[in-house]
């Protein structure tokens, strides 16, 4: 029988699968999206069925084991691709899909974790963290920093946010640490008070106005990092129009309170979102809007 791989198992004869056209992936590899793979064309006697596994570039996703997949944070940077395999009683062979196109970051204020991604802060210029914005309804408030003016110890991080506002909580008093504590939003419950930094990268990214920028700016926690101040147009007003003034999710022009003391006068900085200053005031106990955000481990 010219032409054709017979194989001999018992008394029958079959062949085993053989991969004529490559599975494909449809879908963009982006945070969030759902890829799917075909299974591509097979010969094979008996007719193979099919498994599939899911790589970051070469390496197996664990669970990723179904012809679809939902695209993860840990998969920026990466290209994806999956390996199908069709098996009939002869045995299994394995042939994989092109690989994607490298998973993008995310848009500056896309959706993202159960808020709106603002941007990386990091350690001369290496990423650590992605930084997540909460929603304005349930993640912002206008309150004071303190409830009476004075030295809160060891809250005087300029990026460690959740240090911060755990040791003000603990304190006691604190009633914009506590109200981004206690904050829960698309069922994540670990809100914190951004540092100053934080909270920088925050105006620096989503900047609600089109206002002349005062001379601030320096941030070595940014990415990239930050030596100089900023310019007169940059940064610019930010492109995600829910963010712009007006929008829905939209910063106040107003100055926000960040979770740092600033050491001198042992007063919490704020930062005001017309043109980026920043402030340590004394009065601790005005009121002035407060907006949470949560981090995530790049």
């Amino acid at each position: 029988m010219s032409g054709i791989l017979l194989a001999s198992v018992g008394n029958s004869y079959g062949s085993l699968p053989a991969n004529v056209v490559a599975p494909v992936i449809t879908g963009t590899a982006t945070i969030g999206s759902t890829l799917t793979t075909s299974d591509g064309t097979w010969t094979g006697a008996p007719a193979p069925t099919f498994s599939y596994q899911w790589q970051r570039v070469t390496s197996d996703i664990p669970g990723a084991t179904s012809s679809t997949y939902v695209v993860q944070l840990a998969d920026v940077g990466n290209t994806i691709r999956c390996v199908v395999t069709a098996t009939n009683s002869l045995g299994a062979v394995s042939a994989n899909t092109a690989n994607t196109a490298s998973v993008p970051l995310p848009a500056i204020g896309s959706a993202f974790e159960g808020g709106f991604y603002a941007g990386q802060i990091g350690v001369s210029s290496v990423p650590t963290h992605y930084i997540v914005v909460a929603p304005l309804s349930g993640g912002q408030t206008t309150t004071q920093c303190k409830t009476s003016n004075g030295i809160t110890s060891g809250a005087t991080s300029v990026i460690d946010g959740p240090a911060n506002t755990a040791t003000a909580v603990a304190v006691g008093s604190h009633p914009a640490a506590t109200f981004c504590n206690n904050a829960v939003i698309g069922s994540f419950s670990d809100w914190y008070m951004p540092a100053i930094n934080e909270l920088e990268v925050c105006y620096f990214n989503l900047k609600p106005n089109t206002a002349t920028n005062n001379p601030f700016g320096i941030n070595p926690n940014a990415v990239p990092a930050r030596a100089s101040n900023y310019t007169a147009g940059n940064p610019a007003q930010t492109s995600a129009a829910a963010f712009q003034t007006g929008g829905a999710e939209a910063f106040a022009i107003n100055r926000y309170w960040s979770s740092t003391e600033n050491a001198v006068n042992s007063r919490n900085i704020n930062l005001y979102f017309n043109r980026g200053n920043q402030y340590a005031p004394f009065f601790q106990t005005n009121n002035y809007p407060v907006r949470c955000i949560r981090r995530v481990p790049v």
